[in-house]
């Protein structure tokens, strides 16, 4: 027993689904409260504060995931050539790891991500003051909506900094200490977002809460990091090894990162726009339906993203068949972590809304329908993306590029007699028209994937089940109606 509970407590897939468990769990019982507890427009409001964060994050520009794979690579014993990719320094990789590109990895990521963060506060500053202004304006106490936006805005280059340093730490093989540590700050965090609701909290005091165990995430990663990098202050900015490590990573991490600013970024940007010439009420169940997305798509990445660092060192060691095997196995567990709570919310979250007295409404059964084939189909071009991306041959920028052409253009065309709807159908298209096929031919032509057959026994049946059952619900709602 004692070697089974050893196995979990330092599992990085059992813990990071803990933690991501919690995050669902949390929201559970945080979203009720929060629809009961504040207005149509506070809750647009809040939700819209929560995407500024999220879009602000974005500006990461993918060095957290490139920092992670070069990190692994070094304990694994590679490290990186002129090309870009990883070459054997040692003759085996169980050798000790290379202490001198661990040592400019870390001085290379602060002086990144002192940058980053920078860059972040000032887009996030300049989009919340031109987007939020007219929400805000709603409120019945509109400098409750600034001093939660100041609030935020303070957060982000908190939010930057806990990245960086949670890049390396997962890169050297401490994803379930990082997870144990988040599942304990999320169970403070919900607690204290009750208290606030409960207690009648305004906007200002919420941020405050959410935003203080933020600060606590990172004060524990860097001490942390203090601990299992205690010499990296050997290095300068200025060291040639350092000049060195930077100038190899940044290839694939611009390309990787605009990526996903170009992707990410326009689908967190809808809400900001829906936000301009909305309803209140409208724009608050969209927001709502988004942040429930949001977190199904985060908790359904869990299987795939928390065996990264092991998948990068299969393949460092050239282990191609076993990554696969892993990957496919990620790749099933994926898909159906994101549509089975899909279907259930489906059935399940208008009554739940409606018997909690929420202010709110939930967004209608098409709409729903539409966002979650949208994200389904996006989870499968994600996953070839990560997994490509192992090879650190890294086409999300093209990926990104052609999906946020697509998806503009249709954008503009749908928006004039489909209002709200234009949202989804539009990523729909910008994911069948260019983002998934990209990836899956991207993906086929770097690994053995055994044609189509990858991807139809993995993908397939949860695509099925959802369509089928979205169908199903639809009648029943129909002929319930009849009824009535």
């Amino acid at each position: 027993m004692r070697h089974w509970l050893q196995k979990a407590w330092n599992s990085p897939s059992l813990t990071t689904w803990t933690s991501l468990a919690l995050r669902a769990g949390g929201a559970v019982i945080t979203i009720p409260i929060l629809l009961s507890s504040l207005s149509p427009v506070e809750v647009a409001v809040w939700y819209l504060l929560v995407t500024l964060l999220n879009i602000a994050q974005l500006l990461d520009f993918g060095f957290a995931p490139t920092i992670t794979r070069a990190t692994a690579y070094a304990i694994a014993g590679k490290r990186l050539n002129l090309e870009n990719e990883y070459q054997t320094q040692q003759s085996s990789a169980s050798k000790a790891p290379t202490e001198t590109l661990l040592g400019a990895l870390v001085v290379s990521a602060r002086q990144i991500y002192v940058r980053i963060a920078l860059v972040a506060l000032g887009v996030a500053t300049v989009l919340g003051l031109i987007l939020l202004q007219a929400p805000i304006a709603k409120l019945p106490a509109p400098y409750h909506g600034y001093i939660a936006l100041a609030v935020s805005l303070a957060a982000v280059p908190v939010l930057i900094a806990n990245s960086g340093l949670v890049a390396l730490l997962q890169g050297v093989g401490h994803v379930a200490l990082i997870r144990r540590w988040d599942s304990g700050f999320l169970l403070a965090s919900i607690a204290s977002t009750f208290i606030v609701l409960k207690l009648g909290g305004s906007l200002q005091l919420l941020a405050i809460s959410t935003q203080f165990w933020n600060a606590i995430s990172l004060i524990r990663s860097i001490l942390i990091f203090r601990k299992w990098f205690p010499e990296h202050h050997r290095f300068t900015n200025v060291d040639p090894v350092v000049l060195d490590c930077r100038a190899r990573i940044w290839p694939a991490a611009w390309k990787y990162g605009l990526g996903i600013v170009l992707y990410s970024g326009s689908l967190q940007a809808s809400g900001l726009i829906y936000a301009q010439f909305g309803t209140p009420v409208g724009v608050a169940s969209y927001m709502v339906a988004m942040q429930i997305l949001n977190l199904l798509k985060t908790t359904s990445q869990a299987p795939f993203q928390s065996r990264i660092p092991i998948l990068a060192t299969q393949y460092a060691q050239n282990n191609i068949q076993g990554m696969l095997t892993l990957a496919r196995k990620a790749a099933v567990q994926s898909y159906w972590a994101f549509t089975l709570p899909f279907i259930f919310i489906a059935i399940a979250a208008p009554s739940i809304l409606q018997s909690i007295g929420s202010k709110t409404p939930f967004v209608g059964s098409t709409m729903w329908g539409l966002m979650g084939a949208g994200a389904l189909i996006e989870r499968l071009g994600g996953t070839h993306q990560q997994l490509l991306s192992l090879s650190n041959k890294i086409s999300a920028h093209i990926a990104g590029i052609g999906f946020a052409v697509v998806y503009t253009i249709l954008l503009v065309v749908l928006s004039k007699n489909l209002n709200v709807y234009a949202f989804p159908l539009a990523i729909i298209g910008g994911h069948l028209a260019f983002f998934t096929p990209y990836s899956l031919l991207k993906s086929r032509d770097q690994f053995p994937l055994e044609g189509k057959s990858f991807d139809w026994n993995t993908f397939g049946p949860c695509i099925i089940t959802m369509l089928c059952s979205l169908t199903l619900i639809a009648l029943v709602n129909h002929y319930s109606y009849l009824l009535k």
